[in-house]
């Protein structure tokens, strides 16, 4: 009797224990994604006081949700409107954010000192940013240029096969989302500190989107801009 109990416990906590064992073959086999590159040669650095200049041309802005733009942000059209409150916007976080004195607006020309390149942020993903040729400096005096290269912005919307009024298919509530490719330039040195893709989404949007929902976003995608980097500054929202 006593025999048989053990034999079928020892059975169960062998199927148990083989049960797990291609979940963490599987959990081992995945190769991380990464997809923010910072130049080892900033580690352990600390750059305080620095300027910067943002070069963020409304060509390079991609909304799908323009209604919420016009409904949240203000009347026009939603390019301009967006764009418009984001210089307003992104700035004043970033300052409080970052150890940067002074952070303005400007145009950089993409002409012949710009290459494109392809980097790799898993096996099977790859995005591709320009970046100057290594040496290049800008005539705009800034110790770092941030280079906006494209800024999507879309919201998984309601329909009518959702459970619920607000509730996508999967059953999860919608959420704002913001995918940002950047590059931020040491235009001193003439080199690249960091470089890649930045994405963010806000809470779960329940029935309307407001002001708090575009401002979050902006916020988490400034965080991931600055973090390991030697502009970071540790800071309470």
């Amino acid at each position: 009797m006593h025999n048989a109990h053990y034999l079928r416990k020892g059975l169960l906590m062998k199927i148990i224990s083989l049960a797990f064992v291609p979940l963490v073959v599987f959990l081992g086999g995945c190769a991380p994604t990464k997809t923010i590159f910072i130049n080892p040669q900033y580690e352990n650095q600390a750059i305080q006081d620095a300027s910067m200049g943002i070069d963020f041309p409304v060509n390079k802005l991609f909304i799908e949700n323009t209604d919420d733009v016009v409904d949240d942000l203000g009347g026009g059209v939603a390019d301009s409107v967006y764009h418009g409150w984001f210089e307003s916007f992104f700035p004043a976080v970033l300052k409080k954010k970052s150890s940067l004195s002074t952070i303005s607006f400007c145009q950089i020309p993409y002409d012949n000192k710009f290459e494109q390149t392809t980097f790799a942020m898993n096996e099977k993903e790859s995005f591709t940013v320009q970046i100057p040729k290594p040496g290049t400096r800008f005539q705009d005096t800034s110790r770092f240029l941030l280079f906006i290269e494209g800024l999507k912005i879309y919201r998984v919307g309601p329909t009518s096969s959702a459970p619920m009024p607000g509730v996508t298919p999967s059953g999860t509530w919608p959420k704002l989302t913001n995918e940002l490719k950047f590059l931020i330039w040491d235009n001193e040195y003439g080199r690249a500190l960091s470089y890649g893709k930045a994405a963010s989404e806000s809470d779960c949007v329940f029935f309307t989107m407001t002001k708090r929902n575009w401002e979050d976003v902006v916020r988490k995608i400034i965080s991931q801009l600055v973090s390991n980097t030697p502009l970071f500054k540790k800071v309470l929202d």
